[in-house]
């Protein structure tokens, strides 16, 4: 997939997508869920291959 993109920022922008939950939902094991699927090695490769740049995965 060729991503056509009108500016990129760089690993080391200050600008990222967080994920974000109130204290009482910490433990949340959907939460947990998420956040270990995110940063799964699987998960990264998968980003980079399908996108090419254009999503830069969590690290």
């Amino acid at each position: 997939m060729d991503s056509a993109k009108l500016f990129s920022e760089g690993a080391d922008s200050p600008y990222a997508n967080m994920i974000a939950v109130r204290s009482e939902d910490a433990d949340n094991p959907a939460i947990k869920a998420l956040v270990e699927a995110l940063l799964d090695e699987d998960t990264q490769k998968f980003i980079e291959e399908k996108y090419d740049g254009a999503v830069i995965p969590v690290k």
